[in-house]
């Protein structure tokens, strides 16, 4: 045989062998199902093709492919969707007499891997409607700025959708000349919402901000050929409203991977710091508290001692 002849059949000989080998590994199954897997071809112990080494799951993977990956996603949506719906009847059973109750007592722990992949399907407009309505939401004015409200916009809109830590690191780096005064309104809100609600700065966003006209001041204009005009000083009204963070709804809202990892990492910050403040609230009360009872006793004495 020619030599040309005989290369050319080997050739051939190692496509097919390498078409067939990729043929069964996409329709290999297990006991469990119709499941992707090369553990046969990687149990050999020789170099896998390069075409094969993006289709072969690792042994980790393989132990976590018990179902097909459609139901098992489906299984998952299935029972976090039973813990949220058990969870938001607890807050309403709880507060039934407060419609603001806060979001459903969800931790990042209970949220499964399947919402960190596309879900295909995002929850309706209604179901997002009424979870928003349940969360609690403080509102900070600050009127008569003696500034123009279009400029003023400028910041408040820049501010607006973003987080409370991310609002005010922006705002520290923005070089308008009121960016500082919005910062402060932030921050007198936040002070609010820890006070009414416990709220830690991490659990909230900036839902709502931005400036509106006030009662402007008229004053005369010079203007050429001996006439005048009218001059107008504006003043501004502005409007914030911060809201308290369903992080599983965003994190089903997310269109993307990366926007759903970055959800689940904020709500898990929020849940540490949240717990964190909570705890040094819970002991600067008690720490009050039994200041305020030594002045009691301690009053109680100096009377005791006086009718004696």
């Amino acid at each position: 045989m020619p030599f040309c002849d005989f290369v050319a059949i080997s050739r051939s000989a190692i496509m097919s062998t390498s078409l067939l080998c990729r043929r069964l590994a996409a329709l290999s199954v297990n006991q469990h199902g119709a499941i992707r897997t090369r553990c046969s071809l990687a149990a050999s112990g020789g170099s896998l093709p390069h075409a094969l080494r993006s289709v072969v799951p690792t042994r980790q993977e393989q132990q976590q492919q018990l179902l097909p990956p459609q139901q098992y996603q489906q299984q998952q949506v299935r029972t976090f969707a039973r813990r949220a719906a058990a969870a938001t009847a607890t807050d309403q059973e709880e507060g039934a007499n407060n419609r603001a109750v806060g979001a459903p007592r969800i931790s990042a722990d209970q949220i499964p891997p399947a919402f960190l992949r596309k879900l295909p399907q995002k929850p309706a407009p209604s179901v997002v409607r009424r979870r928003v309505e349940r969360l609690r939401t403080y509102v900070g004015t600050e009127r008569d700025i003696r500034h123009s409200p279009w400029r003023m916009n400028l910041v408040c809109q820049f501010a607006a959708g973003q987080t409370v830590p991310d609002a005010l690191t922006q705002l520290d780096f923005c070089r308008k000349r009121f960016a500082p005064l919005v910062k402060e309104l932030i921050e007198k809100t936040v002070q609010e919402a820890a006070e009414k609600g416990g709220l830690h700065p991490t659990q909230l966003e900036v839902a709502e901000c931005f400036a509106t006209h006030g009662t402007h001041l008229k004053r005369m204009k010079i203007m050429g050929r001996g006439r005048t005009g009218i001059m107008h000083h504006r003043y501004t009204h502005v409007r914030m409203v911060l809201r308290e963070i369903d992080f599983p709804l965003k994190i089903a809202l997310s269109s993307s991977v990366a926007g759903k990892r970055k959800w689940l990492g904020l709500m898990r910050t929020a849940e540490v710091e949240g717990e964190a403040s909570r705890l040094e609230k819970e002991e600067v009360d008690r720490l009050e508290r039994e200041i305020e009872q030594r002045r009691l006793d301690k009053e109680k004495k100096a009377a005791a001692e006086e009718g004696k």
